[in-house]
């Protein structure tokens, strides 16, 4: 849908025009303050006068009461009336059916760029983003959704915060432990269990103590016993007896070297100190390890989530390829194949990516206006028109003539197309 004819009275600096487009592309040229700016404005309010009043505050001609405005898109015909009272709006069909909503279906043909592409070079990196992201959005009905992109980057870049802080506690917990050698203990000593076997080796110990002063008593009883051998020989029997059950257990029996157990009980506190040092050291070591693959995932994770951004923005049916939006902004491929941020881009490289979204913006009403045209070099202004015969778009450019002879497209000259 585009604009078959333009029809204004009083609007601005406007007396009465009537403009019927021949062409995709629609030069309003004219010397300073004879009503060129004031074309492109009638467009703008008669489409979306709420916003448009923001920068045309009084749009009636100085010295009238009234203005009106009229579009005809081929499917309806819009007319902007203005009093001193405020404005009216009405749309009807080319039947001469009125449409009981015409604001709202008007804003349902408009985007967010209907007018000027300059506006998104105009605007900061962040509002750039969310536009794209809406528009992606939109155009996508709701598939490429980037909120979703940067919520699973947040939170594995909060994921991988927690790591290497983690990483970074148990490496300083580390850096206080001396790393074990091989003549380190393993594992600790018990001191029961020492305080154990020292008992029973010092009872063993007494017991053959025992033994030997119950032998020596019994050989000296004995040879007590063969200066009265009648008188005793009952007592050298039970001591022969004795004598062998003695013998026998002795044979059995070893000394317990409990020299070196006391050794081990003295020591065992620092042996224990050593041996814990040395389970936490490989904890730690164990922990870090652990952390280290585990922030190596998330990094992958997050270029992964990157890569399917990129091939969703690539594969997006917005007519801009080359370009990628993150958390600051937006980024592009320049002429020259450099990534750079969209305001360090070319002004060429800027209109036609500005251009190429207002029109992706506006899949309805295909009208797009350029302010400020004089600005254009030929290169642009070629750019423009390939671009709105390649897309079927209307583009409306306001050009400041230098001098009457300097006319391009539709030359206004006090308030009427000359």
């Amino acid at each position: 849908m585009k604009i078959i004819q333009l029809q204004a009275e009083n609007i601005k600096r406007l007396k009465a025009i009537d403009i019927t487009p021949t062409d995709n592309v629609v030069v309003i040229s004219g010397k300073n303050e004879n009503g060129k700016t004031s074309v492109l404005d009638c467009i703008y309010l008669a489409l979306e006068y709420r916003a448009a009043s923001k920068s045309s505050p009084q749009p009636i001609r100085r010295g009238e009461k009234s203005a009106v405005t009229t579009l005809d898109l081929g499917d309806y015909i819009v007319t902007r009336r203005f009093t001193e009272g405020g404005s009216t709006l009405e749309v009807r069909t080319p039947e001469g059916n009125k449409v009981s909503s015409p604001q709202k279906l008007l804003d349902g043909m408009i985007g967010d760029l209907s007018f000027d592409p300059w506006e998104f070079a105009r605007k900061t990196e962040q509002e750039q983003r969310t536009m794209l992201a809406d528009l992606l959005f939109k155009i996508t009905d709701g598939k490429l959704n980037l909120a979703d992109f940067d919520a699973r980057i947040q939170t594995a870049y909060e994921s991988r915060t927690d790591a290497n802080r983690e990483k970074k506690r148990l490496a300083s917990l580390l850096a206080n432990v001396r790393p074990p050698t091989d003549q380190d203990p393993a594992e600790e000593w018990s001191s029961l269990d020492l305080t154990v076997s020292i008992t029973v080796g010092m009872a063993v110990n007494q017991r053959i103590k025992d033994l030997q002063a119950e032998n020596e008593r019994a050989i000296k009883a004995s040879a007590d016993a063969l200066r009265e051998i009648q008188r005793l020989q009952v007592v050298m029997n039970n001591s022969a007896m004795i004598m062998g059950a003695n013998t026998a257990e002795l044979g059995k029996t070893e000394v317990v070297d409990v020299t070196f157990l006391q050794s081990q009980l003295k020591d065992i506190e620092n042996n224990n100190r050593r041996a814990r040092e040395v389970i936490e050291y490989r904890k730690l070591r164990t922990a870090l390890e652990g952390v280290d693959t585990n922030i190596t995932s998330l990094n992958a994770k997050m270029e992964l989530i990157e890569i399917e951004k990129a091939e969703a923005l690539e594969a997006a049916p917005l007519p801009v390829k080359g370009f990628t939006i993150n958390a600051e902004g937006v980024r592009i491929i320049n002429e020259d194949g450099t990534d750079v941020p969209f305001c360090q881009a070319s002004a060429a490289r800027r209109l036609k990516i500005s251009l190429a979204i207002a029109m992706a913006s506006n899949p309805t009403l295909r009208v797009i206006r350029i302010t400020d045209g004089s600005l254009l070099d030929d290169a642009s202004m070629a750019v423009i028109k390939s671009m709105a015969v390649d897309s079927d778009f209307q583009i409306w450019i306001e050009y400041a003539s230098r001098n009457s002879e300097d006319r391009m497209g539709v030359y206004i000259e006090d308030g009427r197309v000359a």
